[in-house]
Parts: structure tokens; C-alpha cells; sequence
């Protein structure tokens, strides 16, 4: 009898945590308990064609299909399931708000949600987790919230709990991809200002930490999958997983950018990271990032640790074992996958859970007595179906399902070119995509800039010397007097896109009319607002 007690107990603790992406589906099942996160299972599955799409469910049935037959195979029988979503169709973003009870919280940001996010507010579910107590160190009455707010489209959330239906699944919450990684990440530093740089199939998700609260969290629209393809181009192979086995046992990424097709595929991402980091550090007096972590599904490539080390201004260090978290030895677990289930394994930590509206006011006004009416009416309904309708159903589905194949043979032939023509326009389409990605940069804006710059130049300044690099610009100049160069470097701080100016340095000289000039130069770094994808919706100023 104790046995059986003590098991129920491990199931209650037990979570199934999914996360769907347009490539995979990503499985783990979870124990939460006093020593930390033990994980059971782990297993990763193709998506099933066209059925899943940047969020949204578009196949439950074919989806349902498959993840039931591996969760068999792999004997899970776990029914409290965790979900975390990646889409971009998630509207997020950072505020802050006077200090309130938290039961407070969810009135003020559905008074302002409008102010948040420029979208009908009546087709998104808005939730938020608390980041930071901001406190007044002259005044400790004054606190304030940090809040990270997330809005997500209703019908999405919907088709979750019609998944978990057909598939009998009973949810606990529906998280974000942003908040499932940042609850496992922030327990993994052991600096205190440090940036983690988390490298998916299709995306990085580039996160900096003051010690344990996330400062800001950008998404660059390249991942792994970028770098297999440079593979594959070069090496002219036409599988995915074996030029991955390459990178994984060959060190065909070079120490430095030394113009090889491969390395220079990282150039794009890493610059990314390098611009984040110089932007902390200028919002931050100054103050350099102390580590740089990489983690996810690309550290075991070899020679991108040694890369990423050589190109940015700081210690890197790749995350192999994950804090906090246990393998299962009695299930095989190993810990070395553990780290590209980051978003699995954080979700069951602190998970922000996205509910249908309506579901959500039918518990508040009927509580727990209307959850045990729908349990009994659910049980009477499931009982009356498998005495009467269950054979009625099998031979209606029996029927179709003939029906459907007798269509689909007399349609194929049609459809055999439309989607070969489909597929090959839409493989141009990814390649120029994404050349075009990797092809933006700072300097796209350099008109802009000059033009700027020519409208806040006050009179008496002329320039000498402009050299400009990749958003980095160097300043050379004369003026009438050290003040109107101080008001021409004040006025450059101004321009909109400028994020930062440094090494400022004004002498005085005489010129061969014998007339006191100020001799000057100045370094400044302007941002195109096209490279990166903010997905905080933090205003960089």
C-alpha cells in the first residue's frame, strides 16, 4: 500500500513538457522536487509535413498520430503536459509598473495592454511574469516591478487544447519558447553580467544577465541549420543529418574569418553578439561583459567555441551540464543532450500559462465545483460512447478513409507537378531569403547617417577624416573653438540610430595663420534597425 502511495505522488510531480518547432518536436518528461529538475525521458521526432507552422497546429491529427506512437514505444505514460511555444506570432514586451500585490497585476496590464502591444487586444491572451523589484536606495518605500508581458493570439491557444484533447492530454500550462529558456538559464551563471548565447535549428536567442535577471533578450533569424547548409553547399551533400556528423567530427570552422565559405557562414551571428554586447556595456557605463556562455543544439560543432572565443571581447564558454537538472540513470538519460532541451526542461521551472478566455471565466465564476461537474459529465459522456457510438464512428471512419483514397488516387497526377513546381520555387525563395540575411548589415544606413550627421554639424566645423566600418565610424575634425565640438558631439548622440560615441579626444592648435583651432576626433557606432529582431520590445536609447 505504501508502494502504490509513493508512486502516485512521483506522477503528480511528473510533467510531459512538448516543444514544437517547424523541423522537430521536442519531448521530455520532467520530475519537479526539492534537489532540482530530474529528467526522465528525452526524444526528438520529425515534424509531420505541412502539419506545424511557426506556432500554429495545422495538422492535429497527423501530429497525434506519430507523437502517440513514440510516446508508447518509449513506455510514457505521463498525461500533465507542459507546452512552449516558438512563433513569431508572440507579441512581447518589458515594463515597468508602480509596486503592487501580485493578484494587482494582471488588472494593470490588461488596463494598458493597448499601450503595450499596436494590435485588437480582443484576440490576444495577455499574461506577464515578474523579472525584478526595482527599489529607490534613497527612498525604500519606492519599489517598483519589472514585468515581462506576453501577448498571444487566442485561436493559437485553442488549437493546444484541441491537441490535448485528441490526444487526452490534461495541461498545465501553455508557456513561451522566451520565458522557458530564461527560467533554466539564469540558474546557469556564475558571473555577474554575462550574455547566453543559445543556438537553436532556426534561430539564436541571444540573452544578458545582471547575475540572474535578464537585461535583454534579442532573436537573430540564424541558427544551426545555417551552418549545416554552408556544409552541404561546399561539399556538395545532399543529406542534413550527414553533413551534421561532419561538422561534429571534422573541424571545418576556421579560428578566425579568414574568408572560408563555412566560417564566414557565422559571421552574420557572431557579429550579432559582439553589437549586443558592446550596446550593454555602453548602458551600462561601460561596463564589459564578464563570460560569454553558448549552449544548445550547435556546441558540439567543432571549432565554433574556439571562433566565437577570437571574436569577441570576452571569455566564452560552451554549457555541456546543465545546473540544476538530473539525468535519470535508471531510464539512460545522458546528461551531454540534456542541453538541447533547454526550453523542455525550463518550462516546467515557472511557466507562464496562456488560457482560453473563455475557460478562464468559466473557472473563476464556477471554481473548483464547476472542474468536478465537468470531470462526472466528461466520465458519463466517455461511458456512454463506448456502449453506442464507438462502432458507429469505426464504420464511419472506415468509410471515409476509403472515400479519401479513392480521391487522392484519381488526384495525384495533377497534383505530382503543381508540387514539385511548389517546392522548387519555394527552395529559390529560402536561398535568395537567405542570402539576403546574411547580406544586411550596419552600413545599409550609411546615407542616413551622413545625411544626419550633415544636419546636426554646427557652423565651424569642418571634418577632415571619415572612416566608416560596419556601423563603426571614426571622426577626424577642426573647429573655431572646443565648444562647438563638445555641442557637435552632443548633437550627434541625438541622432536617432547613433548608440554610442567614444574615444573622444579635442586639442588646440594654431594654424599656419597663426589662429587658435580645436583639433578633434571621435569614434561613433550607428545601428540598422533591419539586423536584428527584437523580441522584448525594449527600446534601445
Amino acid at each position: 500500500m505504501a508502494r502504490k502511495e509513493k508512486k502516485v505522488s512521483n506522477q503528480k510531480n511528473r510533467y510531459l513538457t512538448i516543444n514544437f518547432n517547424n523541423e522537430f518536436i521536442k519531448v521530455c518528461e520532467v520530475s519537479k522536487t526539492n534537489k532540482g529538475l530530474i529528467v526522465h525521458k528525452v526524444f526528438s521526432i520529425p515534424t509531420p509535413a505541412r502539419a506545424y507552422r511557426d506556432g500554429v497546429i495545422r495538422d492535429r491529427n497527423a501530429i497525434a498520430k506519430e507523437l502517440t506512437i513514440v510516446l508508447q514505444r518509449h513506455g510514457i505514460t505521463t498525461t500533465n503536459v507542459i507546452y512552449t511555444i516558438s512563433s513569431t506570432k508572440i507579441a512581447t514586451k518589458e515594463v515597468i509598473i508602480p509596486y503592487v500585490a501580485p493578484k494587482k497585476i494582471a488588472s494593470i496590464i490588461r488596463m494598458n495592454a493597448t499601450e503595450y502591444f499596436p494590435v485588437n487586444i480582443d484576440e490576444y491572451i495577455i499574461e506577464s511574469t515578474v523579472l525584478e523589484v526595482i527599489e529607490n536606495p534613497d527612498n525604500k518605500k519606492d519599489k517598483k516591478l519589472k514585468l515581462m508581458v506576453a501577448a498571444v493570439p487566442s485561436k493559437m491557444i485553442e488549437e493546444y487544447y484541441d491537441f490535448s484533447s485528441t490526444m487526452g492530454f490534461k495541461i498545465v500550462a501553455i508557456d513561451y519558447l522566451g520565458n522557458s529558456t530564461l527560467q533554466l538559464l539564469k540558474m546557469q551563471t556564475d558571473v555577474e553580467s554575462s550574455v547566453m548565447v543559445q543556438i537553436e535549428n532556426d534561430a539564436t536567442i541571444i540573452s544578458v544577465f545582471e547575475k540572474d535577471v535578464l537585461q535583454l533578450q534579442r532573436t537573430v533569424p540564424y541558427g544551426k541549420t545555417m551552418i549545416v547548409n554552408a556544409v552541404m553547399e561546399k561539399r556538395k551533400i545532399f543529406n542534413y543529418d550527414v553533413a551534421l556528423d561532419i561538422l561534429q567530427k571534422e573541424q571545418l570552422i576556421h579560428p578566425d574569418f579568414d574568408g572560408d565559405e563555412i566560417t564566414e557562414s557565422l559571421k552574420y551571428l557572431i557579429s550579432n553578439v559582439s553589437r549586443i554586447m558592446d550596446y550593454q556595456a555602453s548602458r551600462n557605463s561601460n561596463k564589459p561583459i564578464d563570460k560569454a556562455y553558448i549552449v544548445g543544439n550547435a556546441t558540439y560543432i567543432l571549432g565554433l567555441e574556439e571562433l566565437f572565443k577570437n571574436s569577441l571581447n570576452a571569455p566564452v564558454e560552451s554549457i555541456s551540464f546543465l545546473k540544476g537538472v538530473i539525468a535519470d540513470k535508471k531510464t539512460y538519460v545522458e546528461e551531454t543532450t540534456l542541453t538541447a532541451y533547454i526550453a523542455n526542461i525550463g518550462a516546467v521551472i515557472a511557466p507562464i500559462n496562456f488560457v482560453p478566455k473563455e475557460l478562464a471565466e468559466s473557472k473563476k465564476k464556477g471554481g473548483a465545483d464547476f472542474d468536478q461537474m465537468k470531470l462526472v459529465l466528461g466520465l458519463a459522456i466517455a461511458g456512454a460512447a463506448l456502449l453506442i457510438v464507438i462502432p458507429y464512428v469505426q464504420m464511419t471512419m472506415a468509410k471515409n478513409e476509403m472515400e479519401d483514397a479513392k480521391a487522392r488516387l484519381e488526384g495525384i497526377l495533377s497534383i505530382e507537378g503543381v508540387m514539385e513546381d511548389y517546392y522548387n520555387v519555394k527552395a529559390k525563395y529560402d536561398d535568395v531569403n537567405n542570402f539576403r540575411l546574411m547580406t544586411i548589415n550596419n552600413n545599409d544606413v550609411i546615407c542616413e547617417f551622413i545625411t544626419d550627421l550633415e544636419e546636426v554639424m554646427p557652423k565651424g566645423v569642418q571634418l577632415v577624416e571619415m572612416n566608416i566600418e560596419d556601423g563603426y565610424v571614426e571622426i577626424k575634425g577642426e573647429a573655431f573653438n572646443k565648444y562647438s565640438v563638445a555641442k557637435f558631439i552632443q548633437q550627434v548622440r541625438s541622432i536617432e540610430n547613433v548608440w554610442m560615441v567614444f574615444d573622444d579626444n579635442i586639442k588646440e592648435d594654431v594654424d599656419d595663420n597663426m589662429n587658435l583651432v580645436a583639433e578633434f576626433q571621435f569614434k561613433c557606432a550607428f545601428i540598422n534597425p533591419n539586423v536584428m529582431v527584437e523580441t522584448t520590445g525594449t527600446e534601445e536609447k
